[in-house]
């Protein structure tokens, strides 16, 4: 069998591009079931971070298996192939392999060393197997890329910082606002990303944090491991009028926050500045926010 591995990440494609080849759990199942089958295997490693397709094909002719990966993206991207093709990069076999393993290990992560890529190759695995397009090789492949991954955070030293996303994201904040002791923050979402970014809050100073999901028990989970409060999904114009920080990363297929809802609470905010960190692909948060006076607004790039 031959392997092969078409995809794009953080390193060859921006945020906007990226949310153009994002896959939902239940999305990414379906389009499995629809186009894995006698001819090959494949799998799908759909993070906010990289879209990466893996095939394995019978033939033993790696052409034959890039070919099956590419298709797969031209039909589920959001945008033209010729717009991909400059993004997108290939590897067969050790090639392939080895950036697996790479990957796996969280060496080829937007922060070094983080820990959540190893549960996402192993969701990606899952459900590969679960929809019948993942067979030996590519269970082996991965479920070898995972081991490799668990030895070299037990082994190394990587894993012993606190580097995540969610990390970084209080670090900006920190940044930008200085002491958050008395400072208000909204996290938009209740997913693992603002389950860490919650924890990180907790272990420094903070003034008060929400937390808002459209997941009311989520929302309490969260908000009630930190001492925080959990807001209903409805009362997000009253949350970003009281906010002084917001981390978005939900895991909606649109835009929840738009330039007309944030101008229109911002009489109430009595002259109070508002930084907006949008850890969501696709991104939570309408660019267009970023360009009110008074908003400071990143995305996860």
């Amino acid at each position: 069998m031959s392997i092969a591995l078409v995809g794009l990440s953080f390193r060859t494609a921006s945020v906007a591009l990226r949310e153009r080849l994002t896959l939902r759990h239940a999305a990414l199942g379906q389009a499995l079931a629809d186009r894995g089958g006698a001819a090959g295997e494949i799998a799908v490693l759909s993070t906010c971070n990289r879209f990466e397709v893996y095939t394995a094909d019978a033939a033993s002719e790696p052409a034959a298996a890039l070919a099956r990966a590419q298709a797969f993206i031209e039909a589920e991207g959001k945008a033209d192939l010729a717009e991909l093709t400059p993004h997108l990069y290939a590897l067969t076999d050790a090639d392939a392999t080895r950036h697996l393993f790479t990957v796996a290990a969280g060496l080829d992560s937007m922060v070094m060393g983080e820990a959540q890529i190893l549960g996402q190759v192993g969701d990606a695995l899952q459900l590969a197997l679960t929809h019948g397009t993942a067979g030996r090789q590519l269970a082996a492949l991965v479920r070898h890329a995972i081991t490799t991954g668990r030895r070299v955070r037990s082994e190394t030293a990587i894993g012993h910082g606190s580097g995540s996303v969610s990390h970084a994201a209080v670090a900006l904040a920190r940044r930008v606002c200085g002491d958050l002791h008395e400072r208000r923050v909204l996290l938009i979402g209740a997913g693992k990303m603002a389950e860490i970014a919650a924890q990180v809050l907790a272990e420094g100073t903070v003034g008060e944090v929400r937390v808002l999901n459209r997941d009311a028990e989520r929302a309490a989970a969260v908000a009630g491991a930190i001492g925080g409060t959990a807001c209903d999904w409805a009362m997000l114009p009253d949350a970003l009028a009281w906010a002084d920080v917001v981390i978005s990363s939900t895991g909606a297929p649109h835009t929840l926050i738009h330039a007309q809802s944030v101008a229109a609470i911002w009489p109430q905010r009595d002259g109070r500045s508002l930084l907006i960190i949008d850890l969501a692909v696709p991104r939570d948060v309408d660019r267009a926010v970023g360009d009110l006076a008074g908003v400071t607004l990143a995305d996860i790039d």
